[in-house]
């Protein structure tokens, strides 16, 4: 059976007869510093810091309604998150060992993933990884 990223109906992977999911080849993503977004084949994907996640559950404790309500940016990636199913996960970590954990630095993205159960409250924002759609280079 093949699974298909109806956006851009390009192949990412396949299910063998027992339903293991195979990846293809890596794909490319391009992002800019500065931007919480990136793209691969041209769409548009907001960016998840791997710092913030543990065994499939991705959970930034600082991305709160008070911080975001002070970040245009934030509020962008937030709306993106909630319409949305598909993330970027990217190597990641505080710029410094200083930081307050406020600014971090991409170091190369891993894959796209499928996500689930997105909360957003005053504990941060969580949200579960479900499928890894390609891995990403």
């Amino acid at each position: 059976m093949i699974a298909r990223n109806m956006a851009t109906s390009h192949t990412l992977c396949f299910r063998d007869q027992r339903g293991k999911l195979t990846m293809l080849a890596k794909k490319k993503a391009t992002g800019r510093r500065g931007s919480w977004f990136a793209s691969v084949d041209g769409i548009c994907y907001p960016v998840l810091h791997s710092y913030w996640y543990s065994q499939k559950q991705y959970h930034d404790v600082n991305m709160t309604p008070a911080f975001c309500d002070k970040n245009p940016k934030a509020q962008d990636f937030i709306k993106a998150l909630l319409s949305g199913d598909k993330a970027i996960l990217a190597k990641s970590g505080p710029s410094n060992p200083d930081d307050t954990l406020e600014h971090f630095v991409r170091r190369g993205y891993i894959a796209l993933f499928v996500y689930e159960f997105v909360s957003y409250d005053v504990d941060g924002l969580k949200l579960s990884l479900k499928e890894r759609l390609v891995d990403l280079e």
